[in-house]
């Protein structure tokens, strides 16, 4: 119910990404807006040779007006708004290696970004509104998000599915220039869109990718009806048959602590996957892939491996789960198959978890084990959620006890960046001179005009590379 005398959540919400400006982010959130949009366009890229079904691959005819059609990172083809925003949006996921933003257990990279890229092109949007339009998604769907992931994961419901559409048509109702009532409207349709179930996860199936597209296009439409006058539920999450209670099976009480969750930086708090695996296991790959370069074990020097994580992350469907793997999707998600391929490989690729019954990994992944304890005693912050940090201990053959953490993923920067560009970049179809024109605009999106230059230099190989002659140089 709406409290008395007050707006209701959604208005709340929309009224304060209205008031969002570009000058008042803070330049450490306006780098790491880029950081994270580089990295996902980077992982989108990188996945060019990936064959995902449900990819638009028609090649549609010219004519269609420019606000009807957006250009596809797969091909550099144009097609259909609703088309080109769901396929960038499985080629941005198809890596599983699009942010995730632990508070809410969400990959909105993959929900807002694509659907901005349209927005951008059919709207002729500059560098500066991209970045705002890109916090404001983020900033609403985590603080729906946070207030509910609990809740609605014990349920069996994923987290992307039901928050991706809020931030994904927060974002673009941002970017079009609506009002508060457009934008609420836009948040209300979007909470009708919410959808996704975590069964996947425990039977290694492929639904995980469509729930994501899925989001990315249903925020998009519920933006764009909004845009046209169509009206949503002013209490669409706190009503008595509301957001809030079908999915939670809660009623939404505490609207200070949704509300107060903006004055946290969402785009802040990400967790960008130099891993192709679940955003749950990446600080403990990346404990055991540091020890293992430091002290120069293989696997078959180990003993066993204890890892120590939040309860809350062990207990996510799919995690904790020993044996042989069905398919690579239940690869990426076992921790123990992700740490037996980085004990036996090095590093962990796409590669490695196509080759999800390697009797070598299963060996190594047969030593790992969880020592879970509380979940204070991983995070500091109480008040938060634990941010998918890991503690790992390894026992060896010669004796020694070796351990690292706990400690999250490594925190990214844009070195982090071009490494992950250079990894990935015989897959992306670019030259370096190309990916490197690419990096250099969007580190410099606030002095652009047209945000959608970021979709021709993305294309440049299909395009022809002398367009980017004006962008070449250095990333300083």
């Amino acid at each position: 119910m709406i409290a008395e005398g007050k707006p209701s959540i959604i208005a709340a919400l929309a009224a304060y990404l209205e008031g969002l400006c570009y000058e008042e982010l803070p330049p450490a959130v306006v780098e790491q807006a880029k950081t994270v949009l580089c990295h996902n366009l980077i992982v989108a890229l990188g996945a060019r040779n990936l064959s995902v079904p449900g990819q638009d691959r028609v090649a549609w005819p010219d004519g269609a007006p420019r606000a009807a059609t957006a250009t596809r990172l797969t091909d550099g083809l144009r097609g259909p708004n609703e088309a080109s925003v769901y396929t960038n949006s499985l080629l941005m996921g198809a890596r599983a290696q699009h942010d995730e933003h632990p508070g809410s257990v969400s990959h909105f990279g993959s929900c807002v970004i694509p659907p901005l890229l349209a927005v951008a092109e059919n709207r002729s949007l500059d560098g500066r509104a991209f970045l705002v339009a890109m916090v404001a998604g983020y900033q609403v769907g985590a603080a729906i998000g946070r207030s509910s992931v609990a809740a609605t994961t014990r349920r069996g419901f994923r987290p992307t599915g039901l928050y991706g559409p809020f931030a994904g048509a927060g974002a673009v109702a941002k970017a079009c220039g609506g009002g508060p009532t457009q934008i609420a409207n836009a948040l209300a349709i979007a909470a009708s869109s919410s959808a996704g179930i975590t069964q996947m996860w425990q039977r290694g199936t492929d639904e995980w990718r469509y729930q994501t597209a899925a989001a990315a296009k249903n925020g998009f439409n519920a933006a764009m009806l909004a845009e046209g006058g169509a009206l949503g539920a002013p209490d669409a999450l706190e009503g008595t048959a509301g957001f809030y209670r079908a999915f939670a099976d809660v009623e939404c009480t505490d609207r200070d602590m949704i509300l107060g969750g903006l004055r946290n930086w969402a785009i802040s708090e990400v967790i960008l996957k130099p891993f192709p695996v679940c955003a749950i296991n990446q600080a403990a790959v990346q404990r055991v892939l540091e020890l293992r370069r430091t002290h120069g074990f293989t696997a078959g020097d180990v003993v066993d491996i204890a890892v120590r994580v939040a309860p809350s992350d062990r207990s996510y469907p799919g995690v904790d789960s020993p044996g042989c793997p069905s398919t690579p999707t239940a690869a990426m998600m076992s921790m123990q198959f992700s740490l037996g391929v980085a004990l036996v490989h090095g590093s962990v690729d796409v590669s490695h978890l196509a080759e999800h019954a390697d009797p070598a990994v299963l060996r190594a992944a047969a030593k790992v084990r969880f020592e879970t304890g509380p979940e204070q005693a991983l995070d500091t912050r109480p008040a938060r959620r634990a941010d998918h940090r890991a503690a790992v201990q390894i026992r060896l053959l010669d004796g020694r006890c070796i351990s690292s953490g706990p400690a999250r993923a490594v925190e990214y920067d844009r070195g982090g960046v071009l490494d992950l560009a250079r990894d990935l970049l015989p897959a992306s179809g670019l030259s370096w001179e190309a990916m490197e024109a690419l990096t250099k605009f969007v580190f410099t999106m606030e002095d652009h005009a047209d945000a959608a230059q970021l979709l021709t230099l993305c294309n440049l190989s299909r395009l022809g590379e002398g367009t980017a002659a004006p962008l070449q140089g250095s990333l300083s």
